[in-house]
């Protein structure tokens, strides 16, 4: 071995180690699930305690019934839930009445994640053992690509093929149609039914849906006809469950915010990135850079330790920018961060998680209410001696935005914002679109000696008409900036 060859393979080390330690570390994963698969089986004294357990929990049914590929691909796995799908089982459990098992009845869930967390496996094992113990029951698989929906019908059918055949006794498979296919009952005249297809250009006219599951939803292309067609089709007493990467703030962006503000009924269940045990990789000095801000944030605030970090860096070094978004940290961050927004979506995580903070001590009685001294003005802080305070205001062109409700609708709106610069606090706003350029000009100067301000209101436009009313006002801290011609 020449000295070039000897330099290069020492370079390479450690990446070969770490490649031999992830190899390793997946074998070692098979053994732990098929270690699991048996403690359960032998945690029952009787084989008829097994079979009864089998017939109500799904980690149990899973555990001993059950089939699956893994991502790696090779051999079938038993079906061992994660600590992720354990705990959102655990949820699921804690809404129902105990003593009943895993029948459940009645979910409205919006579960906003990252990639590969095996949530369409679990509700795919959840859906299936209803059907397969419960006859009649109807469950439809909508996903966001063809590719997908086989792959899911695959996973259905997998179930069955595998199951031991003294279960599937006095049962038979048949395909109904390319997308759909029922379990038939020796004896009993209902089937239960199996649709899996994607959302694309697709109407659902079969008639009342038990369950349903709406696979990466937030990239629906048609969400109105999804959602008349599809939704609107579950009654009461059915389960509709949603689980999906974000992706911006769209349809599904506002049934996210409905939720969370408890005007439509469902849940809302995030799960963080570091919440799944698999998302890890060997920690090797040598391969490393020193800590960033963001990364002692993490590890101060969520515990993650050095192995997260390393798969975090090499999943970052995967896909860019897009990592908030397929892997986010935060739940507001998971929506703000689709593309490259023009401010930092940490930061505005952090300004969103301030506010809920502000609102709750308001609610508790710990701060005063928010107070209105005139029509369009808002003063939720009252100055604070020595503090700077600058008045940022942005004024309206009168332009006409179309019909629509007092948002969306009607002329655009004067805007103005007064902010605490010590902590970029917003303590006051300005907000109206009835109010002429000269009025708005008076309030400004009001609010601005309030608080001894510096005032900076925009002055393209209708703007100089309101710099010229504070100039006459002799306003005592109006910003002012040189520009220069091209000679400088």
């Amino acid at each position: 071995m020449t000295a070039a060859d000897a330099k290069a393979a020492e370079k390479a080390a450690p990446v070969v180690n770490q490649t031999a330690e992830l190899i390793r570390r997946e074998a070692e994963a098979r053994s732990a699930v098929e270690a699991a698969a048996k403690e359960i089986i032998n945690g029952f004294s009787s084989e008829e305690e097994l079979v009864e357990a089998a017939g109500k929990y799904l980690d149990v049914f899973s555990a001993v019934s059950l089939k699956i590929r893994t991502k790696q691909g090779g051999p079938l796995w038993p079906f061992v839930l994660n600590w992720i799908q354990v705990d959102y089982l655990k949820g699921m459990r804690a809404l129902m009445t105990e003593g009943k098992g895993d029948y459940f009845r009645g979910i409205r869930d919006l579960i906003v994640k990252p990639r590969q967390l095996g949530f369409s496996t679990f509700i795919a094992a959840l859906f299936f053992m209803d059907g397969f113990l419960s006859p009649g029951r109807i469950s439809v698989i909508l996903t966001h690509d063809e590719r997908i929906s086989k792959e899911l019908l695959t996973t259905y059918r997998l179930f069955y093929d595998e199951l031991p055949e003294e279960m599937k006794a006095g049962t038979h498979l048949r395909q109904a149609s390319s997308d759909t296919f029922e379990i038939a009952f020796d004896g009993i005249p209902e089937t239960s039914k199996f649709t899996i297809r994607s959302e694309k250009g697709t109407e659902w006219r079969g008639g009342t849906i038990h369950n349903l599951h709406a696979s990466e939803a937030a990239f629906y292309k048609n969400w109105s006809t999804f959602f008349a067609s599809y939704v609107q089709a579950v009654p009461a007493a059915g389960n509709i469950i949603f689980e999906t990467t974000c992706n911006g703030r769209n349809e599904f962006y506002e049934e996210v915010m409905l939720a969370l503000s408890g005007s439509n009924g469902y849940r809302v269940i995030f799960y963080e990135w570091f919440k799944h045990p698999e998302y890890r990789r060997p920690w090797l000095p040598e391969l490393q850079a020193p800590f960033t801000a963001e990364e002692k944030a993490l590890m101060a605030q969520h515990g993650l330790d050095l192995e997260q970090i390393a798969w975090r860096r090499w999943k970052i070094g995967e896909v860019k920018d897009k990592f908030p978004q397929e892997y986010p940290e935060t739940l507001l961050g998971a929506f703000l961060a689709t593309g490259r927004p023009f401010f930092f979506p940490a930061a505005v995580d952090r300004g969103y998680e301030r506010a809920k903070a502000y609102w709750k001590e308001v609610d508790e009685g710990k701060r005063p209410r928010p107070r209105t001294p005139r029509q369009f003005v808002t003063i939720y802080e009252d100055p604070i001696p020595g503090e700077l305070y600058v008045l940022t205001a942005d004024v309206a062109e009168g332009i006409d935005k179309g019909s629509g409700d007092g948002e969306k609708g009607g002329k655009d709106f004067h805007a103005a914002f007064m902010i605490r610069a010590s902590t970029l606090t917003v303590v006051a706003t300005v907000h109206s679109r009835s109010i002429p350029p000269v009025e708005y000009a008076e309030i400004l100067n009001r609010l601005g000696r309030l608080y001894q301000a510096v005032c900076a209101p925009e002055r393209n436009n209708h703007g100089h008409t309101v710099v010229a009313a504070l100039q006459k006002a002799e306003y005592p801290e109006l910003y002012h900036h040189a520009e220069y011609n091209d000679a400088g």
